[in-house]
């Protein structure tokens, strides 16, 4: 009996020293949009992780620019160049939020921005680094977090790192888009899109408005 009871305790003992064991993953997080509201509580998750010793290394347009050993920040600031109101004659200005845009205007401009602002983000000098780097050195990712907008082509990354879990990550309300990406249901005739100003309670031509503008 007293055998029984020291085998359950060194059990227990066990259990417990292996359950507190964490062992470091390397983590890339990939958060492209030049706006600090959508940064900011993103970039809570990888800072946190780094802190408590993951290996964490972000894409982001607004870097912290405070050394941590295991946090390594790829700078794309430079994204917000392309959004500023720029009235000079060479303006590198893509998107314009200072005048009044319908819902539909709206996203279509956001695609068309988004398409261009990717195409330059993945071609930059310090993006190109980070590519290089992986061909080269060919690291293990054990995680990736991404920001689940219109940013699909950076999921090659996916690829060149195994295929490790993806988990998305979002500052907004889903749109019908994004809950069809992530296998969720969506109901825009049920559902308000964020777009639109409807509220939960619509009428039949603000359903009729939300599907068409969700099939849009």
């Amino acid at each position: 009996m007293i055998a029984k009871e020291r085998l359950c305790l060194v059990t227990l003992l066990l259990v417990c020293l292996l359950s507190t064991t964490v062992q470091p993953a390397n983590i890339l997080a990939i958060f492209p949009t030049a706006s600090y509201s959508h940064q900011m509580p993103l970039l809570t998750l990888p800072r946190t992780l780094a802190q408590r010793g993951h290996n964490v290394t972000v894409i982001t347009t607004n870097p912290f620019n405070d050394p941590m050993p295991n946090y390594t920040e790829i700078d794309i600031s430079w994204t917000y160049d392309y959004w500023k109101v720029d009235k000079s004659p060479n303006k590198k200005q893509i998107v314009n939020l200072q005048g009044r845009l319908g819902p539909m205007e709206a996203m279509s401009m956001f695609v068309k921005a988004t398409n261009i602002l990717v195409d330059l983000q993945l071609g930059s000098p310090e993006v190109q680094r980070f590519i290089k780097y992986l061909d080269d050195e060919k690291p293990k990712y054990d995680l990736v977090l991404y920001e689940d907008l219109m940013y699909i082509a950076f999921l090659g990354f996916l690829h060149k790192l195994g295929h490790p879990p993806l988990v998305t990550m979002l500052t907004l309300p889903l749109l019908c888009t994004i809950d069809l990406s992530t296998g969720n249901i969506c109901n825009p005739s049920h559902i308000p899109e964020m777009m639109l100003p409807s509220t939960n309670v619509m009428s039949f031509w603000e359903r009729l408005k939300a599907t068409c503008f969700s099939l849009h």
